[in-house]
């Protein structure tokens, strides 16, 4: 089930250009720490998906702390 549920997530950062959304995803990965179990590569292209969409400073400002978040 996870890897259904991760293939969905990326489905979803690659189809949607609510920049609202992008956040929800990191800080819900953030909250229930999804880190732990969501491998690092696909971690890199969510955020790689979130930043090619330049959504602006908002979005900037979340995945900076995502970053710093997982260290």
């Amino acid at each position: 089930k996870k890897n259904d549920f991760v293939k969905e997530i990326i489905k979803n950062l690659k189809s949607t250009n609510d920049y609202r959304s992008h956040i929800r995803v990191y800080n819900y990965i953030m909250n229930f720490e999804l880190n732990k179990i969501i491998i690092k590569e696909e971690l890199e292209l969510m955020v790689n998906l979130t930043a090619n969409k330049n959504f602006g400073r908002a979005v900037t400002l979340k995945l900076s702390e995502f970053k710093e978040y997982l260290g």
